[in-house]
């Protein structure tokens, strides 16, 4: 039976030779970091997005909701709900960015 040497898994570690004995040893790659500036621009970029999408099925729904009076309505529920929106959305797209789930914020490995 021949010494064939274990092949890590090239995700989570690697196997190097002993300097001293030359046997062969796992060891862990340190994953790497990422940035909390992307991550902070992502969000804040999804959180604008998630406000205008908000504002956006608002404007629809007054649209909907009262199609003869719908400008007004739409103006009342954007002065009604135009901040807490926006603090919703910011808080939404800040959670999901750093749990990892907005795209170019998950860990690297």
């Amino acid at each position: 039976m021949e010494n064939t040497p274990y092949k890590a898994p090239a995700y989570d570690c690697s196997t190097i030779k002993c300097p001293s004995c030359g046997s062969l040893v796992e060891v862990q790659k340190e994953p790497k970091k990422r940035s909390l500036v992307i991550v902070f621009f992502v969000a804040l970029g999804f959180g604008l997005l998630f406000w205008i999408l908000t504002m956006f099925s608002l404007g629809v729904y007054a649209g909907v909701s009262d199609p003869q009076n719908a400008e007004m309505a739409g103006q009342q529920l954007g002065e009604r709900f135009a901040i807490p929106g926006m603090l919703g959305s910011l808080l939404l797209a800040i959670v999901l960015a750093f749990i990892g789930f907005l795209p170019g914020t998950k860990k690297k490995s």
